[in-house]
């Protein structure tokens, strides 16, 4: 609707009879029809303000940001119109343009339903001191032009963040870095990450706080009062989760942003190598702050680049990793063929050599009988040695197997224990049975359990010169659980975790010092895991080690049994 800018003014003289009124009121017809297109052709809204700011006349489009009629706009100031900042703006351009006479611009910003829409503002000079004013709505090139900036922003920052190192010694540092450069760049308040137990048994929770906020530990006190149900849903989807816009049940929305003091809130999923990690939360406390949708495809790609990194710096440090277990393992196999060697050729060297010996005929008796215990003792050490590289071919083939049957315990630890009574008269031995016969009862292979028992005996035995050496058992809840406790040589918190692992042994000098190959503790950790049980060590250096493994225990077994 037009009114007044191209009013007719001009008066109808009926004594003039060159004046065809009737031709001029077609023309003028025809100019405000020329006009009204014009009009309608603009890409924004025209107004006809007085110097003082008082709207006369107006023409609007539908998809303007006024929507007011006529009667309720025309006749009040500025002020009243548009909010107050754009109104200063507006009062000050016209009277700029009244002084000087000439055109001038400005760009504004205004929220319609809830978001932002931006304007640019074009006023010139009218007759009467008014002054015309066009407003092009330029919300759309003005958030592409927004994107494009903050991509360009976020792009640095992800250049920088890039370079950094993600191992677990400098996550931490890094991760606050770019913290710092995101927040600085967007003007957040706040960021926090919750990551999903990369690193710790609990969620890990990294933030950064900007100095102009009050906002403290906002991450681990969000942690508890977030609907985190809630959001996981949306981020396992890959979309972000807006505290505005949150459904969950008994979250009061407005009640958690005024207790917290902050006006926007939203979290972004992370994923590492396509595996929900964890999530990025971003806090502003500026009122009626709006997340426009180049904010949040920026936080996503940010997140995206966290996620891409932190997974490339784990592959690499698994591949480094690999690769140093590789070179330990072939350096490991190499001193195995060669202890093997010295291993296989010491037994086999003094069978042949009492062999010999037998034969000759001016030995005694006492002689010969000495010379055949010696040949039979290297002779079961060669076997043993036989039977843990057939076990470990087995095991690395996968195609080690366990026949279960009803065995008696205490029948396996007293047979065992008179087995080994006198191997070293300055080791005393001691056994432990807690259960009774009939309750003493396993479904398991009595043929691994022994040899792992024979095993972690005969390794007490090796390292254990004077003291004692006890084995047996105690009931713990569902599981028997076996022990062999010595007062030997000990070893180091650090080799516990190596000794398990197939070729080593405490040390090198344990391998020259007591002989063995390093197979029967992995050889044992294999089997007890075949059987359903566990096995680890508990050793102080210098005073001893103790070696358990747990085998389940049925109680209805014994039952059955009786």
């Amino acid at each position: 609707m037009i009114h007044g800018l191209f009013e007719f003014k001009g008066e109808k003289n009926d004594t003039d009879k060159e004046i065809n009124y009737f031709e001029i009121k077609v023309d003028l017809w025809k100019t405000k029809k020329r006009f009204s297109s014009l009009l309608k052709a603009l890409p924004g809204q025209m107004f006809r303000f007085s110097n003082n700011g008082i709207l006369m006349d107006f023409y609007l489009n539908e998809n303007g940001i006024i929507s007011q009629t006529a009667s309720q706009l025309i006749g009040k100031s500025i002020f009243e119109i548009f909010p107050n900042d754009v109104a200063q703006q507006l009062h000050s351009k016209i009277k700029e343009v009244i002084e000087t006479n000439r055109v001038a611009f400005f760009e504004c910003e205004m929220h319609h339903s809830n978001y932002p829409n931006y304007c640019e503002v074009h006023l010139a000079p009218n007759e009467n001191n008014e002054v015309v004013c066009i407003f092009n709505d330029i919300t759309s090139r003005k958030i592409a032009q927004n994107s494009l900036n903050l991509r360009d922003q976020i792009l640095s920052i992800l250049a920088f963040f890039s370079n950094r190192d993600f191992d677990e010694q400098h996550f931490e540092t890094a991760i606050q870095d770019s913290f710092h450069q995101l927040g600085e760049t967007l003007e957040l308040n706040s960021i926090f990450m919750i990551l999903n137990q990369e690193f710790h048994k609990t969620n890990r929770i990294i933030q950064w706080n900007s100095d102009k906020t009050k906002i403290s530990d906002s991450g681990r006190k969000f942690e508890h009062l977030l609907p985190i149900h809630e959001m996981h849903q949306r981020h396992l989807q890959g979309r972000v989760w807006i505290a505005r816009e949150a459904t969950a049940p008994n979250f009061n929305v407005e009640s958690f942003l005024k207790s917290n003091e902050i006006c926007s809130l939203v979290t972004v999923p992370i994923f590492k190598l396509g595996e929900y990690f964890g999530l990025l939360g971003l806090v502003k406390t500026e009122p009626d702050h709006y997340w426009a949708n180049a904010e949040l495809d920026a936080f996503k790609l940010f997140t995206n680049a966290i996620g891409t990194s932190i997974g490339r710096n784990k592959y690499m440090c698994d591949l480094k990793y690999a690769r140093q277990k590789a070179e330990e393992s072939g350096r490991l196999k190499s001193s195995f063929l060669a202890n093997m060697s010295h291993e296989i050729r010491t037994p086999l060297n003094s069978i042949m050599g009492f062999s010999e010996l037998i034969g000759m005929e001016d030995i005694s008796g006492g002689e010969r009988k000495l010379f055949t215990a010696l040949i039979q003792k290297n002779s079961k050490q060669l076997l043993y040695l036989i039977n843990d590289i057939l076990d470990l071919a087995k095991i690395e083939s996968g195609k080690s197997t366990i026949s279960k049957s009803i065995v008696h315990v205490n029948q396996i630890i007293n047979e065992t224990f008179i087995n080994y009574l006198s191997q070293k008269p300055r080791v005393e031995l001691k056994k432990n049975c807690p259960l009774p016969d009939e309750e003493a009862l396993l479904y398991t292979d009595m043929m691994r359990l022994n040899q792992v028992l024979n095993n972690l005996i005969s390794n007490a035995l090796k390292f254990t010169s004077k003291g004692s050496i006890e084995f047996g058992y105690t009931l713990e809840k569902e599981m028997l659980r076996f022990y062999v406790k010595d007062t030997g040589i000990g070893i180091s918190k650090e080799n516990q975790k190596l000794i398990f692992d197939q070729f080593q042994q405490a040390e090198d000098y344990t391998t020259r010092q007591y002989g063995g190959t390093g197979l029967g503790l992995s050889i044992c950790k294999n089997l007890i895991n075949l059987m359903g049980g566990k096995i680890w060590v508990e050793s102080t250096p210098g005073e001893g080690s103790t070696f358990y493994f747990t085998l389940p225990y049925e109680k209805e077994l014994a039952a059955a049994d009786r």
